[in-house]
């Protein structure tokens, strides 16, 4: 359904949840709902194309086959958040915080993310392409059965993820944190993993 006009953004999510009742077929096209609270209610088969959420708290919200296409998420808490199929697609997300979620096939691409917090996230089947995490925290995160490709990991917190399978070999990790033996099977450049061995306390000779 389209938003109705009379109501905003923000009127019709707090409505659903204060209600108790789930939203579908939304067509959201540059709202805003900043700082916005929203419990557990399901959002499913929408889109919102250039609205903000800048500082808004999900709390234990499923997200169904939605996309996000140019939007302001930075600062946002997605906690406990079950997502299936959602697409965040050109979006700023400084500082957003996906603790404790399980995002499954769901695809990040052209994002900025700044200091974008993972922690403790299961990525069954999701991929990340050319999005900037700098100074994330991905710890204790499940990414054996992700993706990514040309994403900048510099100073990443990766202590305690699961790592297998993972192809890093088009992406920037200088400066980041491992847990050394959750490297195994992990697919770096020659020059990452000269890196890599002198954090095992490795000496490199010529």
């Amino acid at each position: 359904m389209q938003l109705n006009q009379n109501l905003s953004l923000r009127e019709l999510l707090e409505d659903a949840w204060e209600q108790v009742y789930d939203l579908r077929d939304l067509t959201v096209i540059t709202e805003d709902a900043p700082d916005l609270t929203l419990g557990s209610i399901e959002i499913k088969s929408s889109s919102f194309s250039g609205c903000s959420f800048l500082d808004s708290r999900f709390q234990g919200t499923g997200f169904d086959r939605v996309v996000f296409q140019n939007c302001d998420l930075s600062g946002c808490s997605f906690d406990r958040c079950g997502l299936r199929e959602v697409s965040f697609l050109g979006c700023r997300m400084m500082g957003a915080n996906f603790s404790d979620c399980t995002l499954s096939h769901c695809r990040f691409e052209d994002c900025q993310g700044k200091y974008m917090g993972l922690v403790v996230c299961d990525l069954k089947h999701s991929v990340m392409e050319d999005c900037s995490l700098y100074g994330g925290s991905l710890s204790r995160c499940r990414l054996s059965k992700a993706k990514v490709d040309r994403c900048d990991f510099t100073r990443c917190d990766f202590s305690g993820a699961e790592l297998s399978g993972l192809d890093f070999s088009h992406c920037t990790i200088d400066g980041a944190t491992w847990t050394i033996d959750k490297l195994k099977n992990v697919t770096v450049t020659t020059a990452q993993a000269v890196d890599l061995a002198r954090l095992m306390g490795l000496n490199i000779v010529p």
